[in-house]
């Protein structure tokens, strides 16, 4: 009665779990991008708050990421021993 759906089911949860991963990814990237966008028209410093917006996102994004892959790679590792 534990594994309701079956294998499918559990298919779907890793897909939608790594799905979310890429779209905080995506999503994180474009919003400092934009961010930095509205901060270069208000200051008119050309493209570099908006390039630097875009690393600030991307880098946040990647260790949101790896951070949760790791932590769910320890969780694992915990569970067989």
């Amino acid at each position: 009665m534990n594994d309701v759906g079956g294998p499918g089911r559990k298919a779907a949860v890793e897909v939608a779990t790594y799905m979310g991963h890429g779209l905080t990814l995506a999503a994180s990237t474009l919003g400092f991008l934009l961010l930095g966008r509205y901060l270069d028209g208000r200051f008119g410093t050309g493209p570099w708050l908006t390039a630097l917006g875009a690393l600030v996102g991307a880098a946040g994004g990647f260790y949101h990421v790896i951070h949760h892959l790791l932590r769910r790679q320890g969780d694992g590792d915990d569970a067989s021993g």
